[in-house]
Order: C-alpha cells, then structure tokens, then sequence
C-alpha cells in the first residue's frame, strides 16, 4: 500500500510503536524512552514513503 504525501496519520503511528515495542517486552513509560514513540514513527514514516522519481 502506498500513501499519498500527508496521508500518514501521526497519532496512530506512534500508536503502533507503542505496540511494538510491548510486544517485545519494552516498557515506555520511562523518562528515558520519552519521545521515542515519536521518533519510531518518523522512521518508519520515512522508510515506507516512496522517493520521488525525477523525470
């Protein structure tokens, strides 16, 4: 599935990283993890968007 450029929705990105991230056992509820829910989305984000062809 391919999204069009502003079709990722954040909240449930970061939602999903939270998943992922108790499924393999990592709490993230620590001070140190703070923002890492948002900085997963955001690469993930990155790898799954096309690049752009030039013509």
């Amino acid at each position: 599935m391919v999204h069009e450029p502003g079709g990722i929705d954040p909240a449930a990105a970061e939602e999903t990283a939270d998943q992922f991230l108790h499924a393999h056992g990592i709490s993230t509820a620590s001070q140190s993890l703070r923002g890492t829910l948002g900085r997963t989305a955001r690469a993930y984000a990155r790898t799954v968007q096309p690049v752009p062809v030039s013509a």
